[in-house]
C-alpha cells in the first residue's frame, strides 16, 4: 500500500518535515499564550480581591463605633492632649472618636446612627468628650450629660449614616468647621468647609502626621506580632497584650527635664498613662510599672537610628540590662534580656 503524504511527511522531503514542524511550533505558542493570559487573569483578579478587601471598608456607623473625620482638605479632626482642637495629619488615637447615643434617646449599643440624631463624640485620644463652648470653640471635655454643647448630630443625608459618608456635623449654635488653627462649630451655612468624610480608623486616606517625637507626647510600641507593651494596673507587672488604649499608651519624660525632640540616643523614662507609675527594667526580672517615682533602672535608651524620633519608626529599648524583648511566646511578662538588638527587640512607635 502507498502511504499518503501526510503519512510520510516526516520522511518524504525536508520541505514537509519543515512545514509540520512549523504547525507544531505554532500550536505550541498558543498554547503557551493561552496559559500566560491565564496566569495573567488570576494574578489581576486576585490582586483586585486583595485591593477590594483593603479599601472597601462601609456599612453603617453604629453606636458604639470609632470613627475618624477628615475635612476638605484631607485633614483629619484631632484633639490634642490639653482638649484643644484643630484639623492635622492624623495621630495615633487623637484623630479617633466614639460614637455614643446621647442622654435620653433610645438608641441601644450597636444600633445605627441616622441623620438627624442626636450623638455625643468621646476622643480617644485623652478620653474626653467633644464639647461645643458659648463662643463656638469645640474643646474636649469632661463629660456633663445635660449640657447641650456635648450634642451632635450628622446632616447632609437621610436614613443611615454609613463609613465613606460625606456628612455636616451640626452642633449646638451652627456647623463644624475644622482648620489648622482651631475647630468651631458656629458656621451658619453648610459648605465645603463644613464637610467631613467619615472613615475607618484603620483604614484612612488623609494626611498622616509626621512630626518628631516630643517630650510630653503619650506614645505605643507595638512589636510585630501586633501586641503592644502594656502595664496591667492590678499587679504592676509589663505584658505583651493586644491593642488596648486603657493600659498601652506611654508618656516620655526626659530624666533631665529636656525640652523638644526626642532623639536616637537619648535616655527617657516611660511612664504609664494608666497608672501614672514609670516602666522599670529590673536585673535578671520582669519589666515592671508599680512606682510612682522613677527607679534606677527605669532610664531607657532609645536606640535603631540617628536624628528624630519619628511616628512609625522601628526602634529598640535598652535598659542596661538588655533591650527589652518584642518577642514573648506564650505572652509572659515582658523582659530586658535581649543581648543584641535585632527583630526579636523591635518596637514600632506610634502617638
Amino acid at each position: 500500500m502507498v502511504k499518503t503524504t501526510l503519512e510520510t511527511a516526516d520522511y518524504a522531503t525536508p520541505a514537509l518535515a519543515n512545514e509540520k514542524k512549523a504547525v507544531w511550533g505554532a500550536l505550541a505558542m498558543v498554547c503557551l499564550l493561552c496559559v500566560g493570559t491565564f496566569l495573567v487573569a488570576s494574578t489581576v483578579t486576585e490582586h483586585q480581591d486583595r485591593m477590594t478587601e483593603l479599601v472597601s471598608v462601609s456599612g453603617p456607623v453604629r453606636i458604639g463605633d470609632k470613627i475618624a473625620l477628615k475635612n476638605a482638605y484631607n485633614n483629619y479632626l484631632l484633639t490634642m492632649p490639653d482638649g484643644s482642637m484643630k484639623a492635622m495629619g492624623a495621630e495615633h488615637h487623637w484623630n479617633e472618636y466614639e460614637v455614643l447615643a446621647a442622654p435620653n434617646t433610645e438608641a441601644d449599643e450597636g444600633s445605627p446612627v441616622e441623620y438627624g440624631q442626636k450623638i455625643v463624640l468621646r476622643s480617644i485620644g485623652n478620653k474626653m468628650y467633644v464639647t461645643a463652648k458659648s463662643n463656638g470653640l469645640l474643646t474636649a471635655r469632661e463629660y456633663h450629660g445635660s449640657h447641650l454643647g456635648n450634642v451632635f448630630s450628622f446632616g447632609g443625608g437621610r436614613g443611615a449614616v454609613s463609613i465613606g459618608d460625606h456628612v455636616h456635623i451640626k452642633a449646638m449654635m451652627g456647623y463644624v468647621t475644622a482648620v489648622a488653627a482651631h475647630v468651631r462649630g458656629d458656621s451658619v451655612d453648610a459648605n465645603d468647609l463644613q464637610t467631613f468624610k467619615i472613615e475607618s480608623p484603620t483604614q484612612l486616606s488623609g494626611y498622616m502626621a509626621r512630626t518628631g517625637l516630643s517630650y510630653g507626647d503619650i506614645v505605643t510600641l507595638r512589636n510585630r506580632a501586633n501586641e503592644y507593651l502594656s502595664a496591667d494596673p492590678r499587679n504592676g507587672w509589663v505584658y505583651l497584650r493586644p491593642e488596648n488604649s486603657e493600659i498601652d499608651r506611654w508618656a516620655v519624660l526626659s530624666p533631665a527635664d529636656s525640652q523638644g525632640k526626642v532623639r536616637y540616643g537619648d535616655v527617657v523614662y516611660f511612664k504609664s498613662y494608666a497608672t501614672g507609675n514609670f516602666l522599670a527594667c529590673n536585673l535578671g526580672h520582669g519589666l515592671t510599672a508599680n512606682r510612682k517615682g522613677p527607679a534606677t533602672f527605669s532610664e531607657i535608651k532609645i536606640v535603631g537610628s540617628n536624628g528624630i524620633v519619628h511616628r512609625g519608626d522601628d526602634l529598640g529599648l535598652w535598659c542596661g540590662s538588655g533591650y527589652v524583648s518584642s518577642d514573648i511566646p506564650g505572652g509572659g511578662v515582658s523582659k530586658a534580656n535581649q543581648v543584641h538588638w535585632s527583630a526579636e527587640a523591635q518596637f514600632e512607635i506610634s502617638w
